[in-house]
């Protein structure tokens, strides 16, 4: 049987905050510009945006202007793309994980654990389901949003999933952080992870620091883009990812456990 591919790629770039025009026309620049084949296209957190805590004057209907931009980028490459948007939807505000192909929306994610510190948690409403979602017949994904990678117990792996994919706005002056809890993430949840983080300089000074990642279950860093923009790709291999499940099932010794709803 021929090795399942799952082509990947990441587009990072430096965020322009609040100006969902000028970063429209960057995401189409690096994808379009693109002549590799890629199944799925990776963008950061509130890609047309930039993270932004105050959602009355950037949120968008789940269907609305920013995400039927990239069903119309996703349908020029035969791809799918993947990002998060504040959306407004039954009068709440979401920081909404969406996965679009050419005919439309395939998924959402509704970001669960916000970003307190930055009082996101004042604004928007969590989300309160885990997600996985089957992106052909040999690859499973969990997509997560930024700060949910501090949060081990919301991304455990019951075997349910392959590829961890995260969009985050990840400050530089924690990208240590960023870099070691997506290793850990891979290593003890035995999966692919794919996280791209944003770049630039927000409305209050903050930094972010880039660093997106590829990482393998065995915690190799495959791709890590640093503080340079540009699309980045690579091939996941799902029998090299049985292989190492296969000689080492430390999966099957997990404990159980269930997520309750948050009060």
């Amino acid at each position: 049987m021929m090795d399942e591919k799952l082509n990947i790629g990441l587009v990072q770039y430096s965020l322009k905050w609040l100006d969902k025009e000028g970063n429209l026309e960057k995401i189409s620049e690096l994808i379009l510009n693109n002549r590799e084949s890629i199944d799925l296209y990776v963008l950061p957190e509130m890609f047309n945006t930039g993270f932004h805590t105050h959602p009355e004057p950037i949120a968008e209907a789940l269907n609305g202007p920013s995400v039927q931009r990239l069903i119309q980028l996703a349908k020029i490459k035969d791809s799918k793309i993947a990002a998060s948007l504040c959306t407004l939807i039954d009068g709440k505000y979401y920081n909404t994980f969406v996965l679009v192909s050419g005919s439309g929306i395939l998924s959402i994610y509704h970001k669960a654990h916000l970003f307190s510190y930055a009082h996101e948690n004042d604004y928007f409403t969590p989300g309160q389901e885990v997600v996985n979602i089957a992106l052909n017949s040999q690859f499973a994904i969990r997509p997560f949003i930024c700060y949910d990678i501090r949060f081990p117990v919301w991304l455990r792996n019951n075997n349910e999933y392959d590829v961890l994919i995260g969009v985050a706005n990840f400050p530089k002056s924690r990208i240590n952080h960023w870099i070691q809890l997506c290793k850990a993430r891979a290593i003890e949840n035995q999966c692919y992870l794919i996280a791209v983080n944003g770049l630039g300089r927000d409305l209050e000074g903050i930094e972010y620091g880039g660093h997106s990642m590829v990482i393998n279950a065995d915690g190799q860093i495959l791709i890590d883009t640093k503080e340079e923009e540009g699309m980045y790709s690579i091939a996941l291999s799902k029998s090299e990812l049985k292989a190492y499940r296969n000689k080492y099932p430390f999966l099957l010794d997990g404990d159980a456990f269930t997520i309750l709803e948050n009060e």
